[in-house]
């Protein structure tokens, strides 16, 4: 979480116009700063706790070792990192590869998620791949994905069309299906 003088800094900064530093080249936030990488084709290593990170740019391939929120926006973009508390994915094409997020909200389609925890997740965009080790409350609304939990999915709604999950512990099944054509494997 921001300290309350970091949180001061960043608000300070976007009042004065400067707005987030740019690290598309890559460097540490401060603990709890809010960042954006708005360079096509950046490759950006991360170090630190950030706050917000927004990633406008298209193409980008790196690490964000840590933030309070990812925001993906640009296209065909894929990010590493270890903990995140909350990522978005709206690019097509874009995804992420992190050990940890709380909440995850895929409105693109094509997206790629891979990771091993995830606490809560809605999947709004089309033709999602998600590879996990568990997810505590799965949502899908979008059609013609695919989840694979190696654990357990907790708890389990699908609204959309021909969607594959498979998962090895948890739900027995979803408590909504309000879709067609949806394929689960328990």
């Amino acid at each position: 979480m921001a300290s309350p003088a970091a949180s001061t800094a960043s608000a300070a900064d976007a009042q004065a116009g400067t707005g987030p530093r740019d690290l598309s080249q890559g460097g540490r936030c401060e603990d709890g700063e809010n960042i954006t990488i708005q360079a096509d084709d950046a490759t950006p290593v991360i170090e630190g706790n950030c706050g917000t990170v927004t990633v406008e740019a298209n193409n980008v391939s790196g690490n964000i070792a840590a933030a309070t929120t990812v925001t993906i926006r640009g296209t065909d973009s894929m990010l590493l990192g270890e903990k995140w508390g909350t990522a978005t994915i709206t690019g097509r094409g874009s995804g992420v590869n992190v050990d940890e997020i709380a909440t995850l909200t895929v409105t693109a389609d094509d997206a790629k998620v891979t990771n091993r925890r995830t606490q809560t997740a809605t999947i709004d965009g089309s033709r999602a791949t998600v590879n996990t080790d568990s997810i505590d409350r799965l949502t899908i609304n979008g059609s013609g994905s695919t989840v694979i939990a190696s654990g357990a999915i907790t708890a389990l709604e699908v609204h959309g069309n021909d969607n594959t999950i498979t998962w090895s512990d948890g739900a027995q099944a979803p408590t909504a299906d309000t879709g067609t054509g949806n394929r689960y494997t328990r």
